[in-house]
């Protein structure tokens, strides 16, 4: 069972390059800053960022 809200990951992912913050400097809304940036290292690793954030942007 997944702990972590995915939907709060990818607007915390979405803030981060929105915004061009730091990773340090993400906001307390959101997930904790190490759970983010493992997803996003994971999506990216997997290949499955770039078609993802491509769906997103249409």
């Amino acid at each position: 069972m997944r702990r972590v809200n995915v939907r709060a990951v990818m607007s915390a992912i979405f803030y981060i390059l929105c915004t061009g913050c730091a990773w340090g400097m993400l906001p307390h809304d959101f997930p904790k800053r190490q759970t983010v940036y493992y997803y996003f290292c994971k999506w990216r690793i997997d290949r499955i960022w770039e078609p993802m954030k491509h769906k997103l942007q249409q």
